[in-house]
């Protein structure tokens, strides 16, 4: 039995999710309110216990359910394009190798390596004393300026504060 089916085999969850997709495709911003007010309009979407509208209860759980199923295919579209690059570079390294081209060879590891993530995060640095003397400023003067500004910026806030 389909865990879907609300176990009487006739796919009232399947049906009412893919309503709910389809509404969210063409109205991406739709309150779920008025997400129950579109469903209430369609004769096949009501609850069968009571022939009524679903709760927004029940749209909220088909919503989060509808957004981790996108996400899902999503994650393994993007794993299935990692595993078809990565199986490239295997064909590419494997040629290289035959070929006895070393620079191909580490060209290869190297973007799988960053394809997969492992290489250690590049680190910007940057020092802002040296920065300042290679506009051709002295980094001493720079921050005299900026700590006299700060104290005019505090004693005009103090006045303005009474404080």
């Amino acid at each position: 039995m389909n865990p879907n089916s609300g176990g009487n085999g006739n796919g009232i969850i399947e049906r009412r999710r893919r309503a709910i997709g389809i509404i969210l495709a063409e109205r991406p911003t739709i309150s779920q309110r008025e997400l129950m007010e579109v469903l209430e309009k369609q004769a096949d979407i009501v609850n069968p216990r009571t022939g009524a509208a679903y709760c927004l209860g029940t749209i909220n759980n088909d919503l989060q359910a509808i957004k981790r199923g996108w996400m899902e295919r999503a994650y393994q579209c993007y794993s299935d394009w990692v595993s078809e690059q990565v199986a490239k570079l295997d064909r590419l390294e494997e040629r290289a190798w035959r070929s006895n081209d070393l620079a191909i060879v580490l060209r290869c590891i190297d973007r799988r390596c960053k394809l997969l993530g492992l290489d250690e995060p590049t680190r910007l640095i940057v020092d802002w004393q040296q920065e300042a003397r290679e506009a051709g400023l002295d980094p001493a003067e720079v921050f005299e300026r900026y700590i006299a500004a700060a104290a005019l910026a505090q004693s005009i806030s103090s006045e303005e504060t009474g404080g």
